[in-house]
């Protein structure tokens, strides 16, 4: 089985951070994952990711037998519509929860709701 990591299209450094991230701990950890993203990252992506060599590459598909992991975001609405909802096996963020999360067993849901103080 392999679980493929992603975030929200067209994301910005929170999302392929976390989701590049969350890719390589399972891959290091002898669990077969890839990440997949749609849309076009954020300019801040591509910055850093040139400036420390990482390679974001977004050349992935979704099989139907793919486990899908979410990273920075809960919402339906914020994903791509080749993510088969009821394949979600894992969730981390720090929104807000959304209301179809309810009564989801099945998934291992990690949020934790962070709000940030803008000045």
């Amino acid at each position: 089985m392999r679980k493929v990591v992603t975030t929200y299209i067209n994301p910005d450094m929170d999302g392929i951070s976390a989701m590049y991230a969350y890719s390589e701990y399972l891959n290091k950890s002898g669990k077969k994952s890839c990440y997949y993203y749609e849309g076009d990252a954020k300019r801040e992506v591509k910055i850093v990711s040139e400036m420390y060599g990482i390679e974001i590459n977004n050349n992935q598909t979704i099989n139907l037998t793919d486990k899908i992991v979410l990273v920075d975001t809960n919402s339906l609405e914020s994903l791509s519509k080749c993510i088969n909802k009821n394949n979600i096996v894992e969730i981390y963020d720090h929104h807000k929860k959304t209301m179809w999360l309810d009564n989801r067993e099945n998934i291992n849901i990690n949020i934790e709701n962070i709000i940030a103080a803008w000045w």
